[in-house]
């Protein structure tokens, strides 16, 4: 008897870790003003929708991406290293000035530092197309 509770145990706990891991891979980072980001937001994972003032920025190895994003309340550097640089520009999938975005990644955030956030997969940037861009040919 002892032993079939010990079992059941460990299974539950086991659908139940599996169950905890599947909704936190399948939710939605929040959206936050970049004006609300603090040194305790270190590493956390975030979403920020905002217009882009400048066009991005390429390093000149091409493995370098960044560009700006400003909403109400404030601006952020965007950046991608290596391969997701370079998907990025290979793709052509890069924010022109005017665009609006939806970004989601990585805050670096130190005490004494401008914060940055960090594109972990190009799938992440969501490029809305402005005013800017419409009048583009």
């Amino acid at each position: 008897m002892m032993v079939a509770v010990k079992v059941i145990a460990v299974l539950l706990a086991t659908v139940g870790l599996g169950l905890l891991f599947a909704a936190a891979r399948h939710r939605e980072p929040p959206v936050i003003q970049i004006s609300e980001i603090t040194p305790v937001m270190n590493f956390a994972h975030v979403r920020i929708v905002g217009a882009v003032p400048k066009r991005a920025y390429i390093g000149k190895d091409g493995d370098y991406v960044s560009f700006t994003v400003e909403d109400d309340s404030g601006q952020i550097r965007v950046a991608a290293y290596r391969d997701v640089a370079r998907k990025l520009i290979t793709s052509k999938h890069l924010p022109k000035a005017g665009d609006q975005v939806e970004v989601r990644g990585s805050l670096s955030v130190a005490a004494d530092a401008v914060p940055k956030l960090y594109l972990k997969l190009p799938s992440h940037l969501e490029i809305i197309p402005g005013k800017a861009s419409e009048k583009a040919p």
